[in-house]
């Protein structure tokens, strides 16, 4: 399933059709595995019961108007322009 990731103001916002998480923009920083991008916000205590990070497969990723990014190199362009 597909998962859009977009900026409202300085919110990062990340929906994968099920749940949407926001996430402070200034907050976020990214990791990456063979598979997937991982979008942590540090902003959030690990104590609260909040996710503290994002989680999303190469094969799932889009932009807001749904243009899929399948690469690390493309995903971290495009976040990079938006997180941090």
């Amino acid at each position: 399933m597909a998962t859009k990731v977009s900026l409202e103001g300085n919110i990062l916002k990340v929906d994968d059709g099920v749940k949407i998480l926001y996430h402070n923009a200034a907050w976020c920083d990214m990791d990456f595995t063979s598979d997937r991008v991982i979008i942590r916000n540090w902003g959030i205590p690990d104590y609260l019961e909040q996710r503290t990070y994002s989680e999303i497969l190469f094969t799932d990723f889009q932009d807001g108007a749904a243009t899929p990014y399948t690469t690390e190199a493309a995903i971290a362009t495009y976040l990079s322009a938006l997180i941090g």
